[in-house]
């Protein structure tokens, strides 16, 4: 268990309170009086000592200082404010709006799939119109190049842009998780996705595309393992923070002496780490339906039985995977909804031997069609051959959700702190889950919050143990949303992304097609004359 005094000792060297590298980021101040963060630039006090509240207030009112990027013209920019002289707001040219407008149509054009080449006819469309509707504004045109090589340059530099900022957002993770799914590309080329899911001191969640592998240069699970190694190196994440792994339900996944699973739990075992927790039934949900009962062999009535079946089992588990893909609901109600299945796994398996067919509705219906049929009801109905079916399907969960089983009394003192009997919990927690039971203003936080607010205005000082449960089990991916998006993204755009791309050019389109995060577009802006590298 996390709760143990072994692996759940969180760094909590720093406080809630303001925090030194918010000036440059955020360009505010600690107030001489009082707590909060007080603005450079129009004076404005943050109440709040939550960095994601404070961040608010910057992008929201001050987004034009984001073209101070250079660290040493940070810190110009910080010690002019502290003087009180505060620099000029220059609109922009003709030709950074024209520049601006270029890399929106771009990354447009990445969102829908659409080719390189589809610049010149959006210029073309736009032209059109302009010339019908505002013909005295057809010269705004003559700046902006949609040209299919400036297009694919302008695509690239979004990708890096969205790319640096996940890095530097990345190295407040306290702890972060991976997906990996081999299984999107499964039609097409072969390629492995893999995702990161952190989350910092504050809970704030972050889910991004971390880098897409191609699986033909990287055949073997070593090579495979080196790859994703040198991705977290680059994102300046370590093994230590890592909490939890998710994966599909391949061999090269799951395989039990020779997949990337196990290579990943080796490489991660020190003093120093945490149990990597890994559960594979998120990705893919459907697939775990695809078993063999031997339809081949049996035609007419049995054969018709069978697929009834079958529909039949893959709604209940098309049922699972639509709640599977809320996001932002932890890992612990996303269990919560894995136990209640394998609870209605049980009912159906005890259903089936009674031939009850209440809740296998195609099944039902075929029964009862064949029975109009056929005299006999024994010879229509075999219900031990699907009851094997269930039994395999439970295993299949079991196994692939059990890691999740070894916390569960993590994550019911996540979900539920004020109704987890203290005397249930580890020795080391006890005594905080006692004084956290006990404060009434904590209490009527957690009513009226929810579980992400709560826990990031819970003091790391005075409950270390509990806020680094909080943080790891916040970490873990609680649906499979990121991978549909991607997923959706492939199926929409079959007919682009099936054209010769490079590898990078396929990472940037993905990045760009499932990222939450927006583009700094002054910073691209006044990189555009730079040479490309």
């Amino acid at each position: 268990m996390w709760m143990t005094p072994k692996r759940s000792k969180m760094d909590v060297e720093e406080s809630r309170g303001f925090r030194p590298e918010w000036t440059q980021r955020y360009l505010v101040v600690e107030p001489p009086e009082g707590e909060g963060a007080l603005c450079l630039v129009c004076a404005h006090l943050v109440v709040s000592t939550c960095e994601r509240d404070v961040r608010r207030h910057y992008e929201a009112e001050h987004r034009y200082y984001q073209r101070y990027v250079e660290e040493g013209e940070r810190a110009a920019l910080v010690e002019r404010l502290r003087q009180g002289d505060l620099p000029e707001i220059v609109p922009p040219t003709p030709e950074e709006r024209a520049a601006r407008a270029g890399l929106g149509i771009a990354r447009l054009l990445a969102l829908k799939g659409r080719g390189w080449s589809e610049g010149d006819f959006v210029y073309q469309c736009m032209e059109v119109m302009l010339t019908d509707v505002l013909p005295d504004h057809v010269g705004v045109l003559g700046g902006i190049d949609l040209s299919p090589e400036t297009t694919r340059q302008r695509v690239l530099n979004i990708n890096e842009n969205l790319r640096s900022q996940l890095f530097n957002r990345a190295k407040d993770f306290k702890a972060y998780s991976l997906a990996l799914d081999d299984q999107a590309f499964v039609a097409y080329e072969n390629y492995l996705l893999v995702f990161v899911r952190g989350v910092d001191q504050d809970l704030e969640v972050q889910e991004e595309l971390l880098t897409i592998i191609n699986l033909t240069n990287h055949f073997s699970v070593g090579a495979l393992m080196a790859a994703i190694l040198e991705a977290l190196q680059t994102a300046g994440l370590s093994l230590q923070r890592m909490v939890g792994l998710t994966t599909t339900h391949t061999l090269r996944m799951i395989g039990e002496n020779s997949g990337l699973v196990s290579y990943m739990r080796e490489k991660a075992v020190s003093p120093n780490c945490w149990n990597v927790i890994h559960y594979s039934g998120f990705l893919h949900l459907e697939l775990l339906s695809s078993y063999d009962v031997d339809i081949n062999q049996v035609i007419n009535q049995q054969w018709l039985c069978d697929f009834g079946f079958v529909v039949d089992i893959m709604n209940h588990l098309r049922e699972l995977s639509e709640l599977l893909r809320f996001n932002r609901v932890f890992a612990a109600t996303a269990f919560d909804h894995i136990c209640t299945f394998e609870a209605k796994l049980n009912l159906l398996q005890r259903h089936i031997e009674e031939k009850n067919l209440t809740h296998f509705a195609a099944l039902r219906e075929i029964v009862d069609e064949l029975k109009q049929h056929i005299k006999e009801e024994e010879k229509i109905l075999d219900p031990g051959r699907y009851k094997v079916v269930i039994c395999r399907l439970q295993k299949d969960f079991d196994r692939h959700f059990k890691d999740l089983k070894f916390i569960k009394k993590d994550l019911e003192l996540f979900a539920n702190p004020f109704n987890f009997k203290p005397e249930y919990a580890p020795i080391s927690v006890r005594v905080e889950l006692t004084k956290l039971q006990a404060n009434t203003d904590l209490w009527d936080e957690y009513r009226n919050k929810d579980l992400g607010q709560f826990y990031a205005g819970l003091s790391a000082e005075s409950y270390p143990i509990i806020k680094g449960v909080a943080c790891k089990v916040a970490s873990l991916f609680d649906s499979s949303e990121i991978c549909e998006k991607a997923f959706s993204y492939l199926v929409r755009n079959q007919h682009t992304l099936s054209q010769p791309l490079t590898d990078e050019h396929l990472h940037a389109l993905f990045r760009i097609a499932t990222t939450e995060i927006e583009p700094h577009w002054d910073a691209l802006v006044r990189a555009r004359n730079q040479p490309n590298p």
